[in-house]
């Protein structure tokens, strides 16, 4: 198993940015949030940050809601 993140999401920001603190995550994107557009550029910014591929990343809760849980294998 891999690491529980918590994440605090802000889609259609003005940028692209992810902070760290402990096991949550703030993660602002330029994505909106329809037809799934804000989850997928999150997870690949998530990703990014941690030099993991996409496939690393996985969405456990939260798909709908601005808080979500992401595993990183």
């Amino acid at each position: 198993m891999g690491v529980k993140l918590e994440l605090r999401v802000h889609p259609g920001s003005n940028r692209n940015q992810v902070t760290v603190e402990g096991a949550r995550a703030e993660v602002w994107t330029k994505a909106r949030a329809e037809n799934n557009k804000a989850n997928l550029a999150i997870l690949k910014l998530i990703a990014k940050h941690f030099n993991k591929p996409t496939t690393a990343v996985h969405l456990v809760s939260g798909a709908t809601s601005r808080k979500k849980i992401v595993i990183i294998d």
